[in-house]
């Protein structure tokens, strides 16, 4: 496993966590919207045109005037610059040579050569969960090769199995994507014309959708991201001209007109198109519907994470370490345990026994929603369906070796969010893992309730939670200023059956701010009483009511998710005190 050029990242730039609450959308694009690209171009820096693109506006934008021009000019003659006046030309030389950089640069830059029978894909995820999705690729449920980390995603190589086996098995990622084609705008045409000459002639579309003799073919969507090009700015102007292009494409080959092309998700060949830098990238996405929709639920709070995000806040909190560890010797070792006290819809719980289970999210997915690629020309059902079996017989094998499962708690105050994390593992199968309770946090008791003669005594214990901090996920940007990023797209349940806890929290005559406080309060009282000698991360995109929770954070995730630039904050909290415990400091006062 390797990462991408220019991916590298400061760790203590991304583990600051900025508690004047000024960690502005504006910063977080300047370090991750220029750079995002990366994640379909894979960080890659490419060349530009002469004179095109930032370098060119960087020369006009810096061009003194004036008293600086003159100083400017005194400044060369002093130094023996050489100096080229109104009109004048760059020299031919250096200018030569510059171009032979940027060519070599290119072809040391290129990806590797994809090897027979293999093909390269790209699994797009939240950004900061790029790491979790390369470990799941690695995986033997998936054993992807040439796997590189990028931004909001990772991209690998394998055979077609390992394609469908992503699908199925990653539980961090938003879409998998098969490439099509990928090359370069050419330099000497108009922008939109280089995209629709490019993809037209990408492949022999008429293969790929194929078209019915009543108009009942397959229909074709398109989604468009650019960041950065030198000769098209505008990703909707892009989006119409590969629209055109398929179009033309198949008429010319069959001709006939095509179907119009449908919404993105629901269309039976989505194409996914990035622009970095004038490289383009023409993909099918295999997932359609985002891989969060695991499709053992319709409804859940809008305030709610999606299950890719849950799965990897569940995955850096290290939650699939302890399972493994355990089931290295179930009959020796206590079960681990996990607590969710503001459980919500219950994202957290269903997730942490799925993985606890061994079950590949996309099984349940398989029988309900399903997946693009079951509908394209080159689909393999009986490779798929080996797959499938794979995956059932795995979790079988899983859930046979341990003796008793882990112990799953969850607790909320709203009537609503229980009965929707009720009714959520019932359908994902897991409901006899897990124990949902309603009671306040702070008045919430493990120990007393049902669950807690579950628990070990000397079990270890992880709480993952995300209480309400003041806003939607998904609501961190107007919707027509979103930054679009791979990961971005098609996270949110939209309009289906959901209320908002966040606006339930302040009922008692208080303003929102005083009772997110008081929440906040709350949870770091329960912390302190029902989980000492454990870990807690708590997920939060409001410095301001996190610092209520009185303690202090050992370490900080940068995660985005749904346009909010949030932090997972992990709280490591201390053993109980030893009976007739004093601190040094009021020891010395009695005496």
């Amino acid at each position: 496993m390797r990462r991408a050029a220019g991916d590298e990242r400061d760790d203590d730039d991304r583990d600051a966590y900025e508690d004047d609450g000024r960690a502005s959308r504006s910063r977080a694009s300047a370090r991750e919207g220029r750079t995002s690209a990366g994640g379909f171009g894979e960080g890659r820096e490419e060349w530009r045109g002469r004179g095109d693109g930032d370098d060119g506006a960087r020369r006009r934008r810096s061009r003194p005037t004036g008293d600086r021009a003159r100083s400017r000019g005194r400044h060369d003659q002093r130094h023996g610059a050489q100096s080229y006046g109104r009109g004048g030309r760059r020299d031919d030389a250096r200018e030569g040579a510059r171009g032979r950089d940027r060519e070599a640069a290119r072809e040391d830059e290129a990806p590797k050569p994809v090897r027979a029978g293999h093909r390269r894909f790209y699994a797009t995820c939240h950004p900061g969960l790029e790491d979790v999705v390369a470990r799941e690729l690695a995986s033997p449920m998936i054993n992807a090769s040439d796997i590189v980390i990028g931004k909001s995603g990772v991209s690998f190589t394998g055979t077609q199995r390992v394609g469908y086996d992503a699908n199925v098995w990653l539980r961090s990622a938003v879409r998998v994507l098969v490439e099509l084609k990928r090359g370069y705008l050419d330099p000497y045409v108009s922008g939109t014309q280089s995209v629709y000459e490019f993809v037209k002639h990408a492949v022999p579309w008429e293969e790929v959708i194929p078209g019915g003799e009543r108009g009942d073919g397959l229909k074709f969507g398109v989604e468009t991201r650019l960041w950065d090009c030198s000769q098209i700015t505008s990703s909707h102007a892009a989006k119409i001209r590969v629209k055109d292009a398929v179009c033309d494409a198949l008429v010319d080959a069959t001709g006939t007109r095509p179907s119009p092309p449908d919404n993105y998700a629901a269309a039976d060949v989505p194409l996914y198109v990035t622009l970095y830098r004038d490289e383009i990238i023409m993909y099918r996405d295999m997932s359609g519907e985002s891989l969060h929709r695991r499709g053992y639920r319709n409804a859940m709070h809008r305030a709610s994470l999606s299950e890719s995000a849950a799965a990897g806040m569940l995955s850096l909190a290290g939650w699939p370490d302890m399972l493994e560890e355990w089931q290295r010797d179930p009959a020796g070792s206590p079960p681990p345990v996990l607590i969710d006290p503001m459980c919500g819809s219950g994202t957290f719980l269903i997730e942490g026994a799925l993985m606890a289970a061994n079950v590949a999210p996309g099984l349940i997915r398989s029988e309900t929603i399903g997946y693009a690629f079951e509908r394209w020309p080159d689909h393999n059902p009986r490779t798929f369906e080996e797959c499938l079996e794979n995956a059932r017989r795995i979790g079988a094998e899983t859930r046979t070796a341990a003796p008793t499962p882990p112990v799953i708690i969850g607790n909320d105050i709203h009537p609503g969010a229980v009965t929707l994390a009720g009714q959520g593992s019932e359908t994902a199968r897991v409901a006899g893992m897990i124990d949902v309770f309603r009671n306040d946090c702070e008045m919430f008791n493990i120990t007393a309730s049902s669950a807690g003669a579950k628990i070990a005594p000397n079990a270890p214990k992880l709480v993952v939670t995300n209480p309400p901090w003041g806003k939607r996920i998904g609501a961190g940007e107007p919707a027509g200023r979103r930054r679009a990023g791979p990961g971005d797209y098609d996270d949110e349940y939209g309009d289906e059956d959901s209320f908002d806890r966040d606006t339930t929290v302040g009922s008692n005559d208080i303003s929102a701010e005083e009772a997110l406080e008081q929440v906040w309060n709350s949870l770091g009282v329960f912390l302190k009483r029902e989980c000492p000698d454990s870990s807690a991360f708590v997920l939060s995109g409001n410095p301001e009511v996190s610092r209520a929770i009185r303690m202090r954070a050992s370490r900080k995730h940068v995660v985005g998710i749904g346009g909010v630039d949030c932090r997972l904050l992990r709280y490591d909290i201390l053993p109980p005190k030893p009976p007739g415990y004093a601190p040094r400091q009021r020891l010395e006062e009695r005496d």
